[in-house]
Formats: C-alpha cells, sequence, structure tokens
C-alpha cells in the first residue's frame, strides 16, 4: 500500500501543484492528510518544498529561497502583467499582507494562478503564516517604494481590510 505521503505527492504533482480536500477524501481521511503534509514539510529544507494546508485545499510551494534563485533578469524578462496579474497585485498592495482566500473574495474569483504567477514573477512573498505580501520586486514594478504611495492608499486600505473582517 502506498505511504499517505506518495498519494498527496501523486495528487499534488498531477493537479497543478494544488488539490482539493474533496478530491483526497476518497483516498486520505483528513488525518491521513495532516500526517502527509507533515511528513512533506519534514523536508521542505532539503527539498525546497512545502504542502500548505488552506481552508479547502492542499497546495505545494517552493520556499522563497528557491524563487530568490531565479535571477532578477529571468523575472523581468517575463510578458508584461495582464489585467488579472495586475488586479491581484493592486489587492495585496492595498489588503496585503493577505491570504489568497481574501484575495479571492475581493475579486471575485479563483485568484491561485495569478498569485503563483506573481510569486514566479518575484513581485510578491509568502510569509510564514501563509499571507502574501509585496516584494520590493513588486513595488518597484509599480514606481513606488512602499504601498502607501500606492494612489489613494489611505482610503483604499480600511475598505480592502474591512472586507477581510466580515
Amino acid at each position: 500500500m502506498e505511504s499517505h505521503r506518495s498519494i498527496l505527492e501523486y495528487f499534488l504533482l498531477t493537479n497543478g501543484g494544488e488539490v482539493e480536500y474533496s478530491t483526497l477524501i476518497p483516498h486520505l481521511s483528513p488525518e491521513e492528510v495532516k500526517i502527509a503534509v507533515a511528513e512533506i514539510n519534514k523536508e521542505t529544507e532539503k527539498t525546497g518544498r512545502k504542502a500548505v494546508m488552506g481552508d479547502t485545499r492542499v497546495s505545494l510551494i517552493y520556499s522563497n529561497e528557491i524563487h530568490e534563485n531565479f535571477s532578477k533578469e529571468e523575472q523581468q524578462t517575463s510578458q508584461p502583467l495582464t489585467p488579472s496579474l495586475r488586479e491581484t497585485l493592486a489587492c495585496i498592495v492595498y489588503a496585503g499582507p493577505c491570504s489568497a482566500s481574501h484575495i479571492e473574495s475581493l475579486r471575485g474569483i479563483n485568484s491561485r494562478a495569478s498569485i503563483k504567477e506573481l510569486i514566479r514573477r518575484g513581485y510578491i512573498t509568502l510569509l510564514e503564516n501563509e499571507l502574501y505580501s509585496i516584494s520590493l520586486e513588486g513595488l518597484e514594478s509599480l514606481n513606488i517604494s512602499s504601498p502607501e504611495e500606492a494612489p489613494d492608499y489611505a482610503n483604499l486600505r480600511p475598505l480592502m481590510k474591512m472586507e477581510e473582517q466580515v
């Protein structure tokens, strides 16, 4: 019989790094999912991978050190930000640090792909508490040096944060 870790890794790798709990339940109990996540995370230092349990899914992420190894030049040769990426980045600027579920609540759509792309480009970082924050590269891409310099920040920030508390 396959180990809990192997089953979870299979689903994570065949589903683009994220898998809904509903997909795992026929194969693993909620307790077995927690065990598998812990097993994956034991080797984070060696592999650079970390499994993160969210509200409805498990995600496989890579440590910030892995992302930092990509040269700034590689990150900046990426195509311009799409409207979806700009909108996601704006949510993080005004509401950040914030969770993926809060970003999705603000945008009204699944934002996981946009979040992953912004991490890949080095524009946002994942903090230890599973919150996303804008990076220096992200600020530079917007031609600002701090989130407070974003247009109408003082008026929009309370509105963006208020929805998170509801």
